[in-house]
């Protein structure tokens, strides 16, 4: 019974190999800054500025501002790593904020990143 589907089909086979060289025309960069201080207000205002000196470095150096974009900010209380209270001392280990930035950039052509 196969003998008899088999018979009109044709078959087609393809074997190949290929190799490319090409040089990348686009990088992708992410960067995080994290302070920490005793007040959210400080936190917040010293990774902001540490921040905006680090996209002020990019924009020096030829990245376009359309191509730096913010991915992530955030505050957060920062607990004491290693302190043993009890629960109704909690809040003695919220002794400071951790604020967070994230940007990401992406450069094109090369010999920019």
């Amino acid at each position: 019974m196969n003998d008899v589907i088999t018979k009109g089909m044709s078959t087609i086979s393809v074997k190949g190999k290929g190799h490319i060289d090409a040089r990348p025309d686009e990088a992708t960069l992410s960067v995080e800054v994290e302070k920490v201080s005793s007040s959210q207000e400080d936190a917040s205002e010293e990774a902001t500025r540490f921040m905006n000196s680090v996209i002020s470095i990019l924009l020096d150096i030829g990245i376009a501002e359309e191509n730096i974009s913010t991915q992530q900010i955030s505050i957060s209380p920062y607990k004491t790593q290693g302190v043993c209270v009890l629960p109704e001392t909690i809040e003695s280990r919220l002794s400071s904020f951790l604020a967070c930035q994230r940007c990401r950039i992406t450069a094109e052509g090369h010999g920019t990143l």
